[in-house]
C-alpha cells in the first residue's frame, strides 16, 4: 500500500527538481525526503530520479510512476473534500417521538421552516418509538 506522504514528498521534489527547496516547501527535513524517496525506490525496486551531487533528474519510471502519484493524491484530495461536504449538509432521517398532540402544536408551525433550510431530512413523527405516524420531507 502507497503511503500518500511519500507521494505527496516525491511530487513535489518532481516540482522543484530539488531535494532541499521541496523539503523546505514541504517543511519537513532533507533527510525525511530522502528516506521516503529511498523507501518508494526500494518498494518499486527500481530508481525514481539518477543524482549527482550537481544535479537531479527524473528517470522514465519516475515519469511514469509520477502521473500514478498526482492523480491518487488528486483523488485523495477529492474523497477528503467529498467527505467534509458531505459532514457539512445535515441528511437523513430524523425520527422523533413525542405526542401527537405536541407535534401538532409546538412543532408543526416550525416545520416548514426547518424542511426549506435542511431539504436533505426526512422527519418522520412517531407516537411510540416502533411506530411512525406521519413522514415529512421537503
Amino acid at each position: 500500500m502507497q503511503d500518500l506522504n511519500e507521494l505527496a514528498i516525491f511530487t513535489a521534489i518532481v516540482e522543484e527538481m530539488s531535494f532541499t527547496r521541496a523539503a523546505d516547501a514541504l517543511e519537513i527535513s532533507k533527510a525525511l525526503a530522502s528516506k521516503a524517496v529511498a523507501r518508494l525506490e526500494a518498494r518499486l525496486g527500481t530508481r525514481l530520479f539518477e543524482r549527482t551531487t550537481r544535479s537531479l533528474r527524473i528517470t522514465e519510471a519516475g515519469e511514469i510512476f509520477l502521473d500514478y502519484a498526482r492523480r491518487a493524491l488528486e483523488e485523495a484530495n477529492e474523497g477528503e473534500a467529498a467527505i467534509t461536504k458531505l459532514n457539512e449538509k445535515p441528511q437523513g432521517i430524523l425520527r422523533v417521538v413525542m405526542p401527537v398532540t405536541l407535534a401538532q402544536h409546538s412543532v408543526a408551525p416550525k416545520l416548514a421552516r426547518f424542511l426549506r433550510r435542511y431539504p436533505e431530512i426526512r422527519l418522520e413523527f412517531c407516537s411510540r418509538a416502533d411506530r411512525p405516524i406521519r413522514s415529512l420531507s421537503a
